[in-house]
């Protein structure tokens, strides 16, 4: 029991200190959360940007095939249209 009736005593004596410190602590967590934000958004950022990137990239090879052959297939229709072909 006496040492509780110390540290009882003892806080009230540092009661100013400890309310700086744990204010220092909350300022620092704060400024901590803010810059590592700003980094992993960043990085997020540049992370999604690559991804749809690639994204856009396989579709657009995934559908090149299918122009092809369609604009394959558009000229030989149109050539038999010019050319009179039987239907």
């Amino acid at each position: 029991m006496k040492n509780i009736r110390i540290s009882g005593a003892a806080l009230r004596r540092n009661y100013r200190e400890l309310i700086i410190v744990i204010l220092a602590f909350a300022l620092m967590v704060a400024a901590a959360n803010i810059f590592i934000g700003r980094i992993l958004r960043g990085g997020l950022l540049d992370r999604t940007e690559e991804i749809i990137f690639t994204a856009e990239a396989n579709v657009r090879a995934g559908l090149s095939e299918a122009e092809t052959t369609l604009l394959n297939s558009y000229h030989i229709i149109q050539g038999m249209l010019e050319q009179n072909a039987p239907k």
